[in-house]
């Protein structure tokens, strides 16, 4: 009789009669076929008594359970030894523990000043202004930032809808710049009021960071190169053609600071060949072992954020109902938050990526798949395979 012996750093996952090996160390995986005397071995290795090990008898084991092992053995899932006692592993197995409200689970906050802008539902997707026929006040947006504190805060988003509102502005800047120094003010920027938005920043940025998003056809090289040096910059694409003539304006431009996000506006097709992921990008991730239990427990691309509106409502998301307001107790609202069915702890729980052999090593549900509604491109034969988007957190916007 020998002993096989999963590694602690090695996940096992079964989807009807496919499996999955996950080695969170050297970020290597396998697929393989699971039929019923392969299933029932893995479900001995999945139960936590066992200590992920199991013993075997070489001479009496299937064919397919042999491939098995072998596969465990030979890539560096497990071990199989004779000696039934000289290696002890534990399998990884997720500990929730946020049950309780705690301010430490905060940690970005945006502020969507409100205002006259462009009119377009952007802001669900990325930071991005907010059209509305009232602003979000002075009093309520600092009494909304003490409530939580500085200390665990990494940063707060302050959207501008309008930057010819200079005064309104900077009162609020001055505002929060008394209680947190972590602050990036984000500027809807374009041809049309680039010398707005250039005194806004300068007079913003001895307090903190600026951000410029801009939308690639309201933008020139110009415009980028005069603003270069003033903040950062957030360029958004629709289209592939928006695509080249950003590249064209960034082109020479070598000390400008830049990301590209796209936005959906029924442009699926762009989305399908340029922003969601194949099975061979999602395996080029090799989360670790932690980052594949945040995705168990948490939506990682919105845990500990909230959203305060102009009219005073609180969100963990945009795209999800209220939890609040700006006068509610904050305990309450991050107990609010903590459902389940809430923003922090939207998971990929459900149909399709339930039935997913790659389930926890994908990336959280974003706020793209949300707005466009689809869970499903993975499923799609013209799609190689597609499985979730490739987003990037832009945090400080």
């Amino acid at each position: 009789m020998n002993k096989l012996t999963l590694f602690s750093d090695t996940f096992l996952w079964l989807k009807g009669d496919r499996g999955l090996l996950y080695n969170s160390k050297t970020h290597s995986s396998d697929e393989f076929h699971a039929p019923q005397p392969v299933k029932a071995l893995c479900e001995q290795l999945q139960n936590y008594d066992n200590l992920y090990s199991v013993m075997i008898d070489s001479n009496a084991v299937s064919e397919d359970c042999m491939s098995f092992i072998e596969i465990i053995s030979n890539k560096g899932y497990g071990l199989v030894s004779s000696d039934l006692s000289n290696f002890v592993s534990l399998p990884p197995l997720l500990n929730v523990q946020h049950k309780d409200a705690k301010l430490s689970y905060l940690s970005y906050v945006t502020l969507f000043l409100g205002g006259k802008c462009k009119q377009t539902e952007y802001y669900k997707q990325v930071m991005f202004p907010f059209n509305s026929g009232i602003q979000l006040s002075g009093e309520d947006a600092e009494k909304f930032i003490l409530k939580i504190g500085p200390d665990y805060l990494k940063n707060v988003n302050i959207v501008v809808s309008d930057p010819s509102e200079n005064s309104y502005i900077i009162d609020i800047v001055r505002r929060i710049a008394t209680i947190t120094e972590r602050v990036s003010l984000v500027i809807p920027l374009s041809d049309n009021n680039k010398k707005t938005c250039l005194e806004l920043a300068v007079q913003a940025n001895a307090s903190f960071k600026s951000v410029f998003v801009c939308c690639a056809d309201d933008i020139s090289k110009d415009t980028i190169k005069e603003l270069s040096d003033k903040g950062h910059f957030n360029l958004l694409v629709r289209n592939e053609n928006e695509c080249s003539h950003l590249e064209t304006i960034v082109e020479g431009l070598s000390d400008i600071d830049y990301d590209v996000s796209p936005v959906y506006e029924d442009n699926l097709a762009f989305f399908e060949k340029n922003v969601f992921m194949s099975k061979k990008d999602l395996k080029s991730l090799s989360p670790s072992k932690r980052e594949v239990f945040a995705h168990q427990a948490i939506n990682t691309n919105f845990f500990g954020e909230l959203t305060l509106m102009p009219d005073g409502t609180v969100y963990t998301n945009v795209n999800f109902p209220s939890v609040g307001t700006v006068n509610d107790s904050i305990y309450d609202i991050v107990r609010k938050a903590l459902n389940k069915d809430e923003a922090w702890l939207y998971l990929r729980d459900k149909a399709p990526c339930s039935r997913c052999l790659y389930q926890w090593l994908c990336p959280s549900v974003s706020n793209y798949e949300i707005v466009m509604n689809r869970m499903d491109l993975c499923l799609q034969p013209q799609s190689d395979n597609l499985c979730s988007p490739k987003v990037k957190k832009y945090k400080d916007a």
